[in-house]
Protein backbone atom coordinates (compact mmCIF):
# COMPACT_ATOMS: atom_id res chain seq x y z
CA UNK A 1 0.00 0.00 0.00
CA UNK A 2 2.63 2.26 0.86
CA UNK A 3 4.92 1.48 -2.45
CA UNK A 4 1.35 2.66 -4.17
CA UNK A 5 1.24 5.53 -2.40
CA UNK A 6 4.92 6.70 -2.98
CA UNK A 7 4.53 5.77 -6.84
CA UNK A 8 1.79 7.72 -7.21
CA UNK A 9 3.07 10.61 -5.66
CA UNK A 10 6.22 10.40 -7.84
CA UNK A 11 4.05 10.35 -10.54
CA UNK A 12 2.28 13.43 -9.96
CA UNK A 13 5.45 15.19 -9.66
CA UNK A 14 6.33 14.11 -12.95
CA UNK A 15 2.94 15.49 -14.06
CA UNK A 16 3.93 18.60 -12.35
CA UNK A 17 6.99 19.25 -13.77
CA UNK A 18 6.20 18.58 -17.38
CA UNK A 19 3.45 20.83 -17.13
CA UNK A 20 5.66 23.40 -15.95
CA UNK A 21 8.06 22.75 -18.76
CA UNK A 22 5.51 23.22 -21.35
CA UNK A 23 4.36 26.47 -20.26
CA UNK A 24 7.22 27.47 -20.11
CA UNK A 25 7.84 27.16 -23.90
CA UNK A 26 4.61 28.39 -25.00
CA UNK A 27 5.55 31.59 -22.58
CA UNK A 28 8.84 31.57 -24.23
CA UNK A 29 7.34 31.47 -27.99
CA UNK A 30 4.59 33.97 -26.68
CA UNK A 31 7.75 36.19 -25.53
CA UNK A 32 9.34 35.73 -29.14
CA UNK A 33 6.28 36.52 -30.87
CA UNK A 34 5.84 39.97 -29.01
CA UNK A 35 9.60 40.93 -29.32
CA UNK A 36 9.29 40.30 -33.44
CA UNK A 37 6.19 42.74 -33.20
CA UNK A 38 8.18 45.04 -31.13
CA UNK A 39 10.38 44.92 -33.58
CA UNK A 40 8.86 45.38 -36.63
CA UNK A 41 6.69 48.30 -34.92
CA UNK A 42 9.94 50.27 -34.15
CA UNK A 43 10.94 49.31 -38.40
CA UNK A 44 7.60 51.39 -38.96
CA UNK A 45 8.48 54.22 -36.98
CA UNK A 46 11.78 54.80 -37.59
CA UNK A 47 10.71 55.06 -41.66
CA UNK A 48 8.37 58.11 -41.13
Amino acid sequence: MTLLIIFILILGFVGLIGNQTSGLKRMNEMQRSLDEINQKLREMNNKK
